[in-house]
């Protein structure tokens, strides 16, 4: 491993050494577990936080010396070895690798499941039900009779009473017979005459008086 570190010029750090580093220019593909298991060769990892394109990463040791002998192993080391590029590594502050962890797992969880959740809200509301009442609506319409104009309501209710008095009229007229205008004879075929005024009758008499021929 010295001969290793010494091919790899490992050049000092310009930071003071802490128990943290950050580790960058990884190149994909692989996966998280392989990065842990090489940082967990030199020391034991308390804390440990990678971006989501993996390119870089934040950890963190249980002491210095452990990220010391860490930075001496990984640092212009080519990994993944088959394809990858040379690593750089230095020392951070504690704290930029805590907010690093806790900070991200928050906005990252609420977005990607809050987005599918909006989609399949409108789906439910293109449905069939406003295209029916749009149908209904035009026929309820036309099937509303306009209101009557006032000025042709008194002409409506005026015509509505004249009927009575003619029927009154019809009902109430006579019905002239044979039997009304003349007198008839008891014996058949009848025979109908017109009843003399007492004048007419009188004026008779005078003359058979007169004439008793006739």
């Amino acid at each position: 491993s010295n001969d290793s570190s010494k091919e790899r010029e490992v050049p000092p750090s310009t930071k003071a050494p802490t128990n943290s580093l950050r580790i960058d220019r990884f190149l994909r593909p692989f996966t998280l577990k392989a990065v842990q298991e090489l940082l967990g060769k030199t020391g034991n990892i308390k804390s440990f936080w990678m971006d989501h394109i993996k390119t870089h990463c934040y950890v963190t040791y249980s002491s210095i010396e452990e990220a010391v002998e860490t930075r001496n192993v990984v640092y212009n080391l080519q990994w993944p070895p088959n394809g990858g590029r040379n690593l750089i590594a230095d020392f951070v502050d504690p704290q930029e690798v805590k907010m690093r962890v806790e900070a991200p797992s928050k906005p990252p969880a609420a977005p990607a499941n809050s987005a599918p959740t909006v989609v399949p809200e409108p789906s439910t509301l293109p449905q069939p039900s406003p295209r029916q009442q749009n149908l209904r609506q035009p026929m309820a319409q036309p099937t509303l009779p306009p209101p009557p104009p006032l000025s042709n309501s008194g002409q409506a209710k005026e015509r509505a009473h004249p009927p009575l008095p003619r029927v009154q009229e019809k009902v109430e007229a006579p019905i002239v017979t044979l039997d009304d205008l003349f007198r008839k004879t008891k014996a058949t075929p009848r025979v109908y005459y017109l009843p003399l005024s007492e004048e007419q009758v009188s004026a008779k008499v005078e003359a058979r008086l007169k004439n008793p021929r006739q």
